[in-house]
């Protein structure tokens, strides 16, 4: 990493790092996002007493964080860097970036707006090739931006905190919503919260 780049680098690495508790308190606050359930099979609960399997689906975030001034709600990622180097838009075509991305805003010296983005579902949605190309400020590195509004419409958003997008359905806002959902569609539980 060269001088210039490490000194960019430093100071925001070290600035996004003294909100990582809130971006861990919403991260928990919406963990059974990343839990599912099948019942089990008649084979499997005779056999083994086995009536339902939880998958916890695991994987790695990227966390960015942009600081007050930034007006644009979207999503952005590198396109080209200023050394040529292997830039986030080609580790997400080529498999190998973070699974999720939580990005957030600070606001007041607080996350106060923030998006989880499911990266498998937006290299699926087709947006990273429909993304607008933009050339950052330094004139050396250049960038695709995609509104909160289309990863919103494209269904990539896990769980967000954004005053201009919709909000989410019920299930998504709270768990209790989700089990009632699935177990009243079953009809093997009153629709009513469990307390």
């Amino acid at each position: 990493m060269s001088a210039d780049v490490n000194f960019q680098f430093a100071p925001n690495f070290k600035w996004q790092q003294r909100y990582e508790p809130e971006i861990v308190a919403i991260l928990r606050a919406h963990a059974w996002q990343f839990v599912s359930f099948r019942n089990g099979t008649p084979a499997e609960d005779m056999e083994r007493g086995i009536d339902m399997v939880v998958y916890m689906e695991g994987g790695t975030l990227a966390c960015r964080l942009r600081r007050e001034a930034i007006g644009f709600r979207d999503l952005t990622i590198r396109k080209q860097s200023w050394q040529n180097g292997k830039t986030e838009l080609a580790k997400l075509q080529a498999g190998i970036a973070p699974r999720w991305y939580f990005y957030g805003w600070v606001l007041r010296d607080r996350v106060a707006e923030w998006m989880l983005v499911d990266m498998h579902k937006l290299a699926a949605s087709g947006l990273l090739d429909k993304a607008e190309e933009r050339t950052n400020k330094d004139q050396r590195t250049k960038f695709i931006a995609i509104p909160a509004a289309e990863l919103y419409r494209h269904k990539c958003l896990l769980a967000y905190e954004l005053p201009n997008l919709s909000p989410p359905p019920p299930a998504a806002r709270d768990p209790r919503s989700a089990f009632i959902a699935y177990h009243a569609a079953r009809n093997t539980v009153k629709a009513s919260a469990p307390r």
